[in-house]
């Protein structure tokens, strides 16, 4: 998915980041560094699990 990925100035990133570093953002949401070039950093902001198919075991106890 693409609805939050994020570009950043390359100059606004902490030093040493590398790609598949994951990183909090200020509103404590955790993301993961897609790419790195000069001038740009791009940071995926999705879910981890954005995107697959879920699969749940459900036990229905009752209904009323």
């Amino acid at each position: 998915r693409s609805d939050l990925l994020l570009q950043v100035p390359s100059g606004q990133a902490p030093d040493g980041l590398e790609v598949g570093d994951r990183v909090m953002l200020g509103n404590g949401a955790q993301a993961t560094i897609v790419s790195i070039d000069p001038d740009t950093v791009t940071i995926d902001a999705n879910h981890p699990l954005a995107g697959q198919a879920l699969t749940f075991d459900i036990e229905l106890v009752s209904v009323d």
